[in-house]
């Protein structure tokens, strides 16, 4: 099986800025707290453009949808990715590109009224010597324990959500690459043909990955198309973005293609993978 990836030149209609597409992307941290009844933020991140020793002035809001007063205690910290996807946290100002030591807010805690919210300002203080390119952090909020019921045993939990805060300092450079396309063949019919396209953001600015797979036959027809999951990619760093293929699909011979855009307004990125399906794939959904 053989592997090609290249950039291509997107049709102007096409194009938008890269923060747009990290915009899209980013409903990280909130979406757990409806169904926990528990405190949202609004928005989940922002996106603030500055120069070195630039002052920005912000704001988000923290919402209650219960029908009780809610205390929150908000702190900074660090984040990033592991390798397969999943959040780090660190200490604040304890990683290369943090963004932490340049934000204050005040108070650190809050009370948030039954079925209302609060906003939540804070400033970004960029150094004059700030390197250029995203910087990033995540201002928590988290919820007092909870008061065990009566009669019941005593543990607590604490719900915390966050607004990841990116600072895009200077003139950033939007650059990425397809570095290979691997596949996995089904071991049953109603299994996919699962591929993972590896990805590296090349470039000094956090990008909002998302993309398309088309499935020709040896004909050149198109026999399946999908769009691919959005993903956050952190400068400097790669991410596998995996896709299922599921049938019904006969087996033979085909070419997926995959374009990836990152958000630039003119270039995207593009990757050919040869494979060969042994079996038939049936819907997995048919009874």
């Amino acid at each position: 099986m053989n592997i090609s990836s290249h950039r291509t030149r997107k049709h102007p209609a096409n194009g938008r800025p890269w923060a747009t597409a990290v915009f899209l992307a980013l409903a990280l941290l909130s979406g757990m707290a409806a169904a926990q009844g528990a405190a949202m933020v609004d928005p989940a991140s922002a996106v603030h453009v500055a120069s070195a020793g630039g002052v920005v002035e912000a704001s988000f809001r923290v919402m209650n949808p219960t029908a009780n007063a809610l205390t929150v205690r908000l702190y900074l910290s660090d984040w990033g990715f592991n390798p397969v996807g999943d959040f780090t946290f660190a200490d604040p100002g304890s990683q290369p590109s943090s963004a932490s030591d340049w934000i204050v807010f005040d108070p650190p805690t809050a009370v948030v009224p039954p079925n209302s919210g609060v906003d939540v300002a804070y400033t970004v203080a960029v150094p004059p010597d700030a390197e250029p390119g995203s910087h990033w952090s995540v201002l928590f909020v988290e919820t007092e324990p909870s008061a065990p019921e009566p009669g019941q045993p005593t543990a607590t939990f604490t719900v915390r959500v966050g607004h990841i805060v990116y600072v895009n300092v200077g003139q950033g450079e939007s650059s990425g690459a397809i570095l290979g396309i691997f596949g996995e063949p089904p071991a049953v019919a109603t299994d996919p043909y699962r591929l993972y396209v590896q990805y590296a953001n090349t470039g000094n600015v956090v990008q909002g990955l998302e993309g398309r797979l088309s499935l020709r036959d040896r004909t050149g027809a198109v026999v399946l198309e999908s769009d691919l999951e959005r993903q956050v990619v952190l400068p400097g760093s790669e991410r596998a973005v995996r896709v299922n293929l599921y049938g019904p699909l006969p087996a033979g011979d085909y070419t997926a293609l995959v374009v990836l855009d990152y958000g630039d307004a003119d270039v995207e990125v593009a990757g050919a993978y040869d494979l060969a399906l042994e079996i038939d794939l049936e819907d997995p959904r048919t009874p």
